[in-house]
């Protein structure tokens, strides 16, 4: 749960686990650090945050909750480009955390195409 919605953190210790606040990604395919920076972007968005809107359980404090199988229906957008996404994407979650969702939106919307469709 947060006051702005889901947003990915990477394991970089070897057996480190998630709770039951935390939730699992997994990638089908073997891809770089920057290509799952790049895919965990979207949900930074703005478009994302729009979305995220229609599936949110709100809770006491404008806390958030996001049940996995709501945020599986939506409809991710491919980023553009996945070279310096992690570089980018720990930018634009620093900058959330420092309470600048502006900010950290316009970083994340950089890595995404306008409107037209979804790939």
């Amino acid at each position: 749960m947060s006051g702005w919605g889901p947003w990915v953190v990477f394991r970089e210790m070897p057996r480190l686990a998630a709770t039951n606040t935390l939730y699992v990604i997994r990638f089908i395919e073997t891809v770089d650090v920057n290509e799952r920076a790049a895919w965990a972007m979207w949900l930074l968005t703005s478009e994302a945050a729009r979305l995220l809107q229609v599936v949110a359980r709100r809770y006491a404090e404008g806390l958030l909750k996001f049940e996995p199988s709501d945020i599986a229906k939506l409809p991710i957008r491919r980023p553009t480009k996945s070279e310096g996404a992690y570089a980018s994407y720990k930018l634009a979650v620093r900058l959330l955390l420092q309470g600048n969702k502006g900010a950290s939106q316009r970083e994340a919307d950089r890595w995404f195409t306008p409107s037209r469709g979804y790939g």
